[in-house]
């Protein structure tokens, strides 16, 4: 199923007063970090969703905002759900959207920019470009899968290969909005599905800039269906799946006193 992406717009003055007075605050208090043009603002009226143009709110405050901001105010953003043979791909986040929890986060996700807000799609196209790369574990060519339409790429330096060629395989689409009340995000979540992508092929987590500098060198892991973890993927070894916990090396086993493992019989 797809949906529609492109926002209806609402001036400041049409909110309730607590609405209006928090943003205009936030408008004179809260600067504009020198390339930061802010992150879209949304109000909830009843059921629907309007994006305001007029409200400019500092990226880096996307935690207070999510802490203070009052009922009916959303900040925006999205990504991509892709979907695999593995499970579904998610990437760990220490940082919790600011809110001192960790979890794990669809993958590539990320806050719309103000310019995004009439259109959010926009906005996940972007991250997934940003963050995604899919690639074949066969070199000749190196492959990267990508959905129609998306950013193709000449190499990936953090892993030190070049990408001879790019193949499309399937769609991203957008699917639905979800009201994200812990983050206070009006998110658009889209999909790819890769499940009959059935050559070896591994995913790195691309993205160049860091909230800590330097690349964020994050594995990408899968989920199933209970949310539980079926296994990460590690550079160009690809898919792993971790053994079970009583298949420990005997000295690791010694050190943890846990029992040795048992040898298989030849």
């Amino acid at each position: 199923m797809t949906v529609q992406s492109i926002s209806r717009t609402l001036e400041l003055r049409s909110l309730a007063a607590a609405s209006r007075e928090y943003l205009e605050k936030a408008n004179e208090e809260l600067p504009l970090p020198d390339g930061d043009e802010g992150m879209a603002i949304f109000a909830r009226i009843e059921n629907d969703f309007f994006y305001l143009p007029e409200a400019r709110f500092p990226t880096n405050k996307s935690g207070h905002f999510a802490k203070t901001a009052p009922d009916g105010l959303y900040k925006a953003g999205g990504g991509c759900f892709i979907k695999s043979k593995y499970g579904t791909l998610v990437v760990s986040d220490e940082r919790g959207g600011g809110l001192g929890v960790e979890w794990y986060k669809y993958w590539p996700v990320g806050l719309a920019k103000h310019s995004d807000g009439e259109d959010l799609m926009k906005g996940v196209r972007r991250e997934f470009d940003e963050e995604v790369l899919i690639y074949s574990l066969d070199h000749k060519p190196r492959r990267q899968f990508v959905p129609k339409g998306a950013m193709k790429k000449t190499e990936c330096e953090a892993l030190g290969f070049k990408i001879d060629e790019a193949v499309e395989f399937g769609e991203m689409i957008p699917y639905r909005f979800f009201i994200n009340e812990v983050e206070k995000a009006y998110e658009l979540h889209a999909q790819w599905d890769i499940s009959g992508l059935n050559v070896p092929y591994s995913a790195h987590y691309d993205e160049d800039m860091w909230f800590r500098g330097g690349r964020p060198g994050i594995p990408v892991v899968a989920l199933n269906s209970q949310g539980l973890l079926t296994g990460f993927f590690s550079g160009q070894q690809g898919f792993i799946r971790p053994p079970p916990v009583a298949n420990l090396h005997p000295s690791v086993a010694d050190f943890l006193g846990r029992p040795a493992p048992i040898k298989k019989a030849a």
